[in-house]
């Protein structure tokens, strides 16, 4: 029969000991791997938190936006009617009333009046001529 020869395993060129070298650096870059997997689950964690807050903030800017609209197109409607109310002839007859009245106006009675315009009885009404 055959006996089996005992080969010691720091002899060159052991089959069994490139094997353990490679089954060691294969756990090691599994090691590696299973760290970086954690490390990446936990900052995908971070930002899937930072998204639902950035979703939250939208919806409530969403929501505000949509107050906003509301309100301006309720100001807009309100703006038609009081500019419905007040239809231009009626503004227009105000001008020109407001016109009429500037250009009769009395001129100054004395260039005392003129020169002067902040004497002690400014304030007085002028008594028509």
């Amino acid at each position: 029969m055959g006996m089996t020869q005992f080969v010691p395993l720091e002899q060159p060129g052991n089959k069994v000991q490139e094997f353990i070298k490679r089954l060691a650096a294969t756990s090691d870059a599994m090691q590696n791997a299973v760290s970086k997997i954690s490390e990446l689950r936990k900052r995908n964690a971070e930002l899937e938190k930072l998204l639902q807050e950035e979703r939250a903030a939208k919806r409530e800017l969403a929501a505000e936006l949509a107050g906003n609209k509301v309100a301006v197109a309720e100001l807009k409607r309100r703006l038609d009617e009081l500019e419905h109310r007040n239809e231009p002839r009626e503004l227009d007859s105000v001008r020109h009333a407001k016109s009429v009245a500037f250009w009769q106006r009395q001129p100054a009675e004395t260039t005392h009046e003129v020169s002067r315009p902040n004497a002690i009885h400014h304030n007085r009404r002028r008594q028509p001529v």
